[in-house]
Parts: C-alpha cells; sequence; structure tokens
C-alpha cells in the first residue's frame, strides 16, 4: 500500500496545477474585460464631447432668439 502522505502530496500537487490553470484563464479574462472597458469608456468620453458641443450651439440660439425678441419688443411702437 502507497504511503499516505505521499498520496496526499501528489493529490495536492495537482489541485495546485489545476488552480494555477484556472487562475490564468481568469487573468486572461480580466485582461479582455479590462480593454472592453476601456474601450467603453473612450466612446463615453467622445459621447459626452459630441453632447457639450450641440448643447453650447443649442444653447447660444436660443439666447440669441432670446436677445432679438427683446430687442424686437423694445423697438415696436
Amino acid at each position: 500500500m502507497a504511503n499516505p502522505s505521499t498520496y496526499s502530496n501528489a493529490a495536492q500537487g495537482e489541485r495546485i496545477a489545476a488552480l494555477e490553470v484556472r487562475v490564468a484563464e481568469v487573468q486572461q479574462q480580466q485582461k479582455v474585460i479590462n480593454d472592453k472597458l476601456d474601450e467603453l469608456l473612450a466612446m463615453r468620453n467622445k459621447g459626452l464631447g459630441a453632447f457639450w458641443l450641440a448643447s453650447t450651439l443649442l444653447g447660444t440660439g436660443i439666447v440669441g432668439f432670446i436677445v432679438q425678441f427683446v430687442s424686437w419688443w423694445k423697438d415696436a411702437p
């Protein structure tokens, strides 16, 4: 019969090897997830820039309309 401590060490070695493989897979998946997250953040920043540009243009148009309306109202007979 085999020595129980030898069997235990071999079983633990196999478990450690399997765990190392799983950790390597998780690390690879984490890298992929981080890359996708970086892409999403970059797209979000581009979208925010477009939003603020559109907001600025619309806001200046509204302010210009109000100024013209007040000017017309003052000059009305």
